[in-house]
C-alpha cells in the first residue's frame, strides 16, 4: 500500500528564459544549475512528502531522491498555466496542501518554506502568499479545496490572475526575507544575485 501524500510541492521549471538567451535554469549559480537550488530547498523540508518538477522538453533534472518526480510539459510555449495544470493533475488524491514555487527563485530556504506551511495550517484562508515590502512572492501554499478552480486556468495566467479575481481566498503574509521575490529573469538579475552570493 502506497503511503499517504498529504503535502506536495510543485516546482514550475518550463519557462523559456528568452531574456537570458535560453534555458536560464541551467545557468550555473553557486556551483550548480540555478534550478537545483529551488528543488533542493523543497526536498530539504521534511514536511513535504513529494516534489513534482515540471520542465520543458530537453531539460535534464539530476535528482536521485525518491521524493522527486519530473513531468515534461510538451507545449510550454502555451504559458505557465499549462505547467501548473499538468503538475496539479499529477498530485496524489490524498494531498491536502500544495507548495507552488518557481525554479528561478534560488535563494528560498527550507526554513522559510516550513514557516509558510505552518502559517498556512493556522490560517482560515485556502491560500497563503508571502509578501516582501509590498511585492507578492513565492512559494504560495494552496489548500486542496482550491485545486478544482486552479485546474481550469489557461494561458500565461498562473495563480496571480486567479488571486486577483478572488482575493478573499488568499492571506498575504509580510516576510522579511527578500528571497521570495528574488527571481532571475534578466542578465542583470543574475549579476546582482551572483554579487550577493
Amino acid at each position: 500500500m502506497k503511503p499517504s501524500l498529504r503535502v506536495e510541492a510543485l516546482l514550475l521549471a518550463a519557462g523559456a528564459g528568452t531574456r537570458l538567451g535560453g534555458n536560464k535554469l541551467d545557468l550555473p549559480f553557486r556551483g550548480k544549475p540555478l534550478m537545483m537550488h529551488a528543488l533542493e530547498a523543497l526536498l530539504a523540508c521534511s514536511s513535504i512528502d513529494r516534489v513534482t518538477v515540471v520542465v520543458r522538453p530537453g531539460t535534464e533534472v539530476r535528482c536521485s531522491s525518491p521524493r522527486c518526480q519530473v513531468l515534461v510539459n510538451p507545449e510550454p510555449e502555451h504559458g505557465q498555466a499549462g505547467s501548473l495544470v499538468l503538475g496539479l493533475a499529477a498530485l496524489a488524491p490524498s494531498c491536502r496542501s500544495v507548495v507552488l514555487s518557481l525554479a528561478d527563485l534560488p535563494l528560498t530556504s527550507p526554513g522559510l518554506i516550513s514557516e509558510l506551511l505552518t502559517l498556512h495550517r493556522q490560517s482560515n484562508r485556502a491560500a497563503l502568499r508571502p509578501v516582501y515590502r509590498g511585492r507578492p512572492g513565492h512559494p504560495v501554499i494552496v489548500a486542496h479545496t482550491l485545486l478544482p478552480s486552479l485546474l481550469t486556468l489557461e494561458g500565461d495566467e498562473g495563480c496571480k490572475g486567479f488571486f486577483s479575481r478572488h482575493p478573499e481566498v488568499v492571506e498575504l503574509v509580510e516576510v522579511e526575507d527578500p528571497a521570495v521575490v528574488r527571481d532571475v529573469d534578466t542578465p542583470a538579475d543574475l549579476r546582482e544575485l551572483c554579487g550577493h552570493a
